[in-house]
């Protein structure tokens, strides 16, 4: 990894020298940490929507979901207001990298 030798680019790039080494089990540790903090992070993000107006929160599901569902083969020649519909019935999920996915 290269760094422009700022402090922000100098921590990742010791980061992975150090996991390299560390013990599987301890890389393990780490790795269920961050999945844990990345769920309490999006916990904390659904429960900010909840919050908020409805309004303001289907404009969001609006940016975020409707693209995605104009491509989804099965809703080809949906209307728009039946889309925007489930995009905000739609919560998103973050999935880790190299995760697997079963549906």
């Amino acid at each position: 990894m290269a760094s422009k030798g700022t402090a922000s680019g100098r921590r990742p790039a010791s980061w992975g020298a150090i996991t390299c080494r560390l013990l599987p089990r301890l890389k393990q540790q780490i790795l269920a940490y961050m999945c844990l903090k990345l769920r309490a992070e999006s916990l904390n993000q659904q429960q900010l929507m909840d919050q908020l107006p409805k309004s303001i929160c289907k404009g969001i599901c609006e940016h975020l979901f409707l693209l995605v569902l104009k491509d989804v083969y099965l809703f080809k020649g949906a209307s728009r207001e039946t889309l925007l519909c489930l995009a905000t019935k739609m919560k998103p999920e973050y999935i880790l990298p190299r995760e697997d996915v079963v549906v």
